[in-house]
């Protein structure tokens, strides 16, 4: 009984004891906020498991590390004359959680090379997902690692569309879409892929 009292004492007075320092309401934690302000790249797969259970997966890939070397990879645009037309670069990247070397390295990366940004004309495009997992609603999963081009191996009905780059705020927005057949894709079945770009693009100052 003596026991019971103890514990029960113990427990008011824990209860009772002050709360600790409130955080900040509406903030993540120190940096995320700067990870995620230069927007995203989201995915859609429609298409057939491993396992042959047809399956909708839909992911946005948010965050962009902070190493200023990385950006020449990760989210760089970059622009140059061949004759009369004008050829821009996209080269961007964006992790599915915050970025680290060791654990975190699902990412969708995307280059694009447009000539005439007014005529839109799509000079090549590619996409490749990395070390990311389709889980199912039955809990089960499967390792979706791909690499797609626009003229590509069984990649066909590419189409991008909605393409706006504001070169004053390098705001930089488009959605794509395409199909792959059973044989270039992880699923081992016909494969549906579309997508969304909203981001913000970085140009290097020349030293």
């Amino acid at each position: 009984m003596k026991m019971l009292t103890l514990l029960m004492v113990s427990t008011i007075i824990f209860s009772c004891s002050d709360d600790g320092t409130d955080g900040m309401d509406d903030k993540n934690g120190i940096g995320l906020d700067d990870l995620v302000r230069y927007g995203a790249i989201s995915v859609n797969l429609e298409g057939t498991r491993p396992d042959g259970i047809l399956f909708t997966d839909a992911a946005v890939f948010q965050f962009l590390p902070t190493d200023v070397f990385d950006f020449d990879n990760f989210n760089i645009v970059t622009s140059k004359i061949n004759g009369e037309d004008v050829i821009h670069e996209f080269i961007f990247s964006r992790f599915l959680s915050t970025p680290d070397d060791g654990f975190q390295e699902t990412t969708a990366d995307i280059f694009l090379e447009v000539i005439n940004l007014d005529a839109g004309n799509i000079d090549d495009f590619s996409l490749e997902i990395n070390s990311y997992a389709v889980i199912g609603e039955d809990n089960k999963f499967f390792a979706f690692d791909d690499f797609f081009a626009h003229d590509g191996s069984g990649v066909t009905n590419f189409k991008l569309s909605n393409l706006v780059f504001n070169d004053e705020t390098n705001r930089l927005s488009f959605t794509f879409s395409f199909d792959v057949d059973a044989g270039n894709n992880s699923t081992g079945h016909d494969l549906k892929v579309s997508g969304a770009v909203d981001i913000t693009i970085f140009e290097e100052i020349e030293v």
